[in-house]
């Protein structure tokens, strides 16, 4: 199925994109995954496909430019395909792919000129995520604590057990417990994050038993007494819902740009949205943020009392953290060197059309897209 796929494209001259990432195999070794992406049915629309899992040989830069010609050569797409209808690259951001001077994207343009390389949008979603940590201090001491409670849960079975004894007690549904704010997607952060929410009473209860469980010695008890100090304090419980709202918001828009149908109007235009949210967020209070403010003014969270005091718990600046999401996401995902490419896909989406629409209107971005994907403009 796949060689009838490739073969149709290649005999009807269809453009295509192939999609690129490195990984391990079982054996630990390393490895290129190589998709390829074409519209080969109009009615149908672009279509996404595997094509190969390469092993590589070497990790840099030539290793991989030799390993994917050779794996794209083998499947069918000659090279004088290629350099035809052979338009769009899409790599993740590390410099191996798109160093200036001899990264991927960099030897394959030169090869093929009318290649259009493209950083993933939710790559950059997750290097914006941690520059914004970067710039807001506080938040680091949040994830710290969140990989805590990874490695309390992950790696202990008895404290799953446990755990899973005091949320069917009080009537808690139980959430697994993972990473936040790691190099897994910031969906993955988000259901932690909610997780921790869910299963608060739960936690502290937990917390409590243990550093009053004879069978450890008084460092382990220390440790579970400081863990139930943490799920009282106030500015812990403002810090979740802070965010838990703002990793729902990330994660939102991260499944939203995965969409298969997803395209770079649409993609520019949510993330075009979601900067202007977290702008309006240093001035509005959102859902989870709003309760757990509420919950620290009447001194109780889900059935948990809370102290009066923040003691060591650096509280993280909400004006400062929705401002720095704002000027990350900005920047990394509207860049100025991409502006025009946007613009002029825009010419062709009828929902962008001014009101005022000139005879005119459109002709030169028209000209770039020709110019840049191979087609005769006058032919159109």
């Amino acid at each position: 199925m796949r060689q009838t796929l490739i073969n149709k494209i290649c005999a009807n001259q269809f453009h295509i994109s192939v999609l690129i990432d490195e990984s391990t195999n079982l054996n630990r070794l390393s490895c290129l995954v190589v998709y390829v992406r074409a519209t080969v049915d109009v009615d149908v629309g672009p279509v996404t496909f595997f094509l190969d899992l390469v092993e590589l040989q070497d990790t840099d830069a030539n290793a991989i430019v030799a390993a994917l010609m050779q794996c794209l050569v083998s499947h069918g797409f000659s090279e004088e395909f290629l350099k035809e209808f052979w338009v769009g690259l899409a790599v993740d951001g590390a410099s191996v792919m798109l160093g200036n001077k001899c990264g991927v994207a960099t030897q394959l343009k030169g090869k093929f000129p009318a290649l259009v390389s493209w950083h993933c949008f939710n790559h950059r979603l997750e290097l914006d995520v941690g520059d914004a940590i970067k710039c807001t201090t506080q938040v680091n001491h949040f994830k710290i604590f969140m990989d805590t409670l990874y490695s309390l849960y992950s790696q202990s079975p008895r404290c799953q057990r446990e755990l899973g004894e005091c949320a069917a007690a009080l009537e808690v549904n139980l959430n697994r417990i993972g990473r936040v704010l790691s190099v897994r997607w910031v969906a993955s952060s988000s259901r932690t994050v909610l997780a921790v929410w869910k299963s608060y009473p739960a936690l502290r209860e937990h917390f409590v038993r243990k550093s009053q469980d004879s069978s450890l010695d008084s460092r382990e008890k220390s440790k579970f007494a400081g863990l139930a100090r943490k799920f009282e304090s106030p500015i812990f419980v403002k810090n979740l819902g802070l965010m838990l709202d703002a990793l729902e918001e990330l994660s939102d828009l991260s499944l939203a740009l995965q969409r298969a149908d997803i395209t770079l109007s649409v993609a520019t235009n949510l993330i075009s949205k979601q900067v202007l949210l977290f702008t309006a967020r240093k001035e509005s209070d959102s859902e989870y943020y709003t309760e757990s403010c509420e919950a620290v003014a009447s001194g109780e969270f889900k059935g948990v009392k809370l102290l009066t005091t923040a003691g060591k718990v650096p509280e993280i600046p909400k004006g400062q953290f929705y401002q720095a999401l704002a000027d990350s996401v900005a920047a990394r995902l509207l860049p100025d060197k991409e502006k025009d490419l946007v613009r002029a896909i825009d010419a062709l989406n009828p929902a962008s059309f001014p009101d005022d629409l000139s005879p005119e209107y459109g002709e030169s971005e028209i000209r770039l897209l020709c110019t840049k994907f191979g087609f005769a403009f006058r032919d159109l």
